[in-house]
């Protein structure tokens, strides 16, 4: 897993002048360089789903849909979630850029073909 660290001017480590020390920490724990301590602090980590747009079920494979985040597929990716969808055919999707926290969720709504679809 690679982790984005912010410097203490907000900006990403290694894009501005600045010398940051990285610290490798299991957990991704804010999104924001803490203003009390002055420590830099890694942003989030995002998995990238494919949420169905009736059921709100999560993709986990062909023909395979899952309640939970946990347990479906990350695709680490935009770019990859859209083409397995187009790919497969599954119709009214969500892909989803998750990051643990619905205030910073981001869905975006695609429409593709379904299997049932036939072009004219």
């Amino acid at each position: 897993m690679t982790n984005i660290w912010l410097a203490r001017d907000g900006y990403p480590a290694g894009l501005n002048d600045r010398s940051v020390d990285l610290v490798d920490e299991p957990a991704i724990l804010a999104t924001r360089p803490s203003t009390v301590s002055g420590r830099t602090q890694p942003l989030m980590e995002m998995k990238v789903l494919i949420q169905d747009g009736s059921s709100r079920q999560y993709y986990a494979g062909t023909d395979c849909w899952v309640p939970a985040i946990g347990m479906a597929w990350d695709f680490k990716n935009v770019v990859t979630a859209l083409n397995v969808a187009v790919r497969e055919k599954l119709g009214q999707v969500n892909i989803l850029m998750y990051f643990g926290n619905p205030r910073y969720d981001i869905s975006l709504p695609v429409a593709t073909p379904t299997a049932s679809w036939k072009p004219e």
